[in-house]
């Protein structure tokens, strides 16, 4: 049986429909009517469109698709009224660039000025006023525009009135596919090699695009990179450096070597400092929970009180954090020296709280 449940073709028919390349086979014999019944039960497999439930578009089609397309522009017209109206009302939400005189070119005057300044924008004024990064944004808006641009018209000028009239009429009553490919007939003569045409005629466009957008984005990103200021703009981090080297003298005797003595401005090796952040950071968060407790103290005109537990005993929350940090005061010390001792010592073992594997190296150009 197939696999939609009808009954498989005889043998006899089976062997009818097989490829004269099989008739060999066609004897008799097991082999020859197990390939007979496989080739029976292709013919009435399930088509991978039929596996995966795709159709094609009937003539019921357009009407969705006009109704999907009016849908989709009243949410656009809704959205660019609900805009133009709160960036009246709330301007420093939607345009605090020009209230803080970041950006001069528009007014807040009149409810549509920023169709004019929107259309006027250009990615390098977007660079200097909103940063690299809104730039960039922009730039790939533009990009997917002009692509869509230079291939809408030509294909839809071109190709469309060619499937109308020259495809086959292979769509039937389908209206929306009557432009498209699906109008092409499966045995078309000369159509599908216009289509070769036309799949490298777009794959050119779009690689001519993103070239072009990204020539003109490179620019504004070397200028910015040429703007940033020292040390920014002349360091970087170095990663893993051999143990033999992790100091501030070998990094600089090592570059100094390779790039000349005067290459290198500052090194500076990162330090494993071991326990210290984690001391010092409860140090600030007691310090920044003591604050608050004297503030409610002054406040309120009572000690305020806390539990350490959630069904602990009550403490005096002055009390519990002057004594926390003059416990932690020490501890802190004593951390702090034992990693200036094995920086002094040049210690370079990861658990000794000696020389970490990175490096902040500033060039002097």
């Amino acid at each position: 049986r197939s696999r939609r449940g009808a009954p498989a073709l005889p043998v006899r028919a089976a062997r009818a429909r097989m490829p004269p390349a099989m008739a060999p086979w066609g004897g008799g014999g097991a082999p020859a009517q197990l390939l007979a019944l496989a080739f029976a039960a292709g013919a009435e497999a399930d088509s991978p469109a039929d596996n995966m439930s795709v159709n094609q578009n009937s003539k019921e089609d357009l009407g969705i698709f006009i109704s999907a397309l009016t849908l989709n522009s009243c949410m656009t017209l809704g959205c660019l009224a609900v805009f133009t109206a709160l960036r009246r009302f709330f301007p420093r939400v939607y345009s605090n660039n020009i209230v803080a005189g970041t950006a001069q070119m528009m007014s807040q005057e009149g409810w549509f000025s920023w169709v004019s300044a929107s259309w006027s924008l250009t990615t390098e004024k977007a660079a200097d006023i909103a940063g690299l990064d809104s730039a960039l944004l922009l730039e790939a808006c533009n990009l997917s525009m002009t692509i869509c641009g230079v291939l809408t018209l030509p294909l839809c000028l071109v190709m469309c009135p060619i499937n109308y009239y020259y495809g086959g009429g292979a769509s039937g009553d389908d209206v929306l596919g009557s432009i498209d490919m699906s109008n092409v007939s499966e045995h078309h003569s000369w159509l599908y090699y216009v289509y070769a045409v036309v799949v490298w005629i777009v794959c050119v466009a779009v690689w001519w695009c993103m070239r072009r957008a990204q020539a003109r984005f490179l620019k504004l990103r070397f200028a910015w990179l040429k703007q940033l200021p020292m040390p920014r703009a002349h360091t970087l981090l170095l990663e893993n450096i051999p143990r033999g080297f992790r100091s501030n003298d070998k990094v600089r005797e090592f570059l100094a070597g390779v790039l000349g003595p005067d290459a290198v401005a500052d090194v500076q090796v990162l330090r494993l400092t071991g326990k210290l952040p984690k001391l010092v950071k409860t140090q600030d968060t007691m310090k920044k929970a003591l604050y608050k407790a004297e503030l409610q103290l002054e406040k309120d005109d009572m000690r305020p009180q806390h539990r350490l537990r959630a069904c602990g005993q009550r403490v005096d929350s002055i009390d519990h954090y002057t004594a926390g940090l003059e416990e932690l005061e020490p501890k802190i010390q004593e951390e702090r020296a034992r990693v200036q001792a094995g920086i002094a010592g040049g210690v370079l073992s990861r658990t000794s709280s000696g020389f970490a594997h990175c490096a902040f190296v500033t060039f002097s150009t």
